[in-house]
């Protein structure tokens, strides 16, 4: 008798315990794959006191939303226009930070600020920020040979407010 009651105090107890690591196991895997809230960043210009509006999911965060300053952002050329030939594709890529983050997600339009003589149009100048902060223009065409600067400028969402300038550094298109 004393050895069937300890052999039933022994299974029960050992039951207990793979039950109970069981249990703390499940309990672990589902707070691990447990669905968390995630906050998308937002852009402002001046009050900054709205909440975040949506973006890409590279923009969640689990800290709540981010609310990002326009004059906050600063845009660069990663790639200079490098001339070359009327009505023919230049490749620009302009990257957009807010301090040391990239900023995906931004429009970046580019125009003409310097040239001499007619009129000139420059057609591909509108892309958006990649999830590294790139908006690369593949595209961009010049209308008329001459000496050029032209510059970005970023947006975001349906905010017209937009980022301060960036000028490119001279270069020259020519006629074919």
């Amino acid at each position: 008798m004393f050895c069937g009651n300890t052999g039933t105090q022994f299974h029960a107890s050992a039951n207990a315990a793979s039950t109970s690591w069981f249990a703390a196991l499940r309990a672990r895997a589902a707070t691990l794959f447990a669905p968390t809230p995630a906050f998308a960043q937002s852009l402002c210009d001046v009050d900054c006191s709205f909440g975040g509006v949506g973006g890409l999911g590279s923009e969640w965060s689990p800290f709540g939303s981010t609310l990002i300053n326009i004059a906050s952002v600063t845009l660069t050329y990663d790639q200079q226009p490098s001339g070359g030939f009327v009505n023919t594709n230049d490749t620009v890529k302009v990257h957009a930070r807010t301090g040391t983050n990239d900023l995906p997600g931004m429009t970046v339009t580019i125009t003409i600020t310097g040239n001499n003589g007619l009129p000139a149009n420059v057609s591909g100048n509108v892309a958006v920020t990649d999830a590294n902060g790139v908006a690369t223009f593949n595209n961009l065409q010049f209308t008329k040979a001459g000496g050029y600067t032209i510059q970005a400028v970023g947006t975001m969402g349906t905010d017209p407010t937009q980022t301060q300038a960036v000028i490119s550094q001279l270069f020259n298109i020519k006629n074919q």
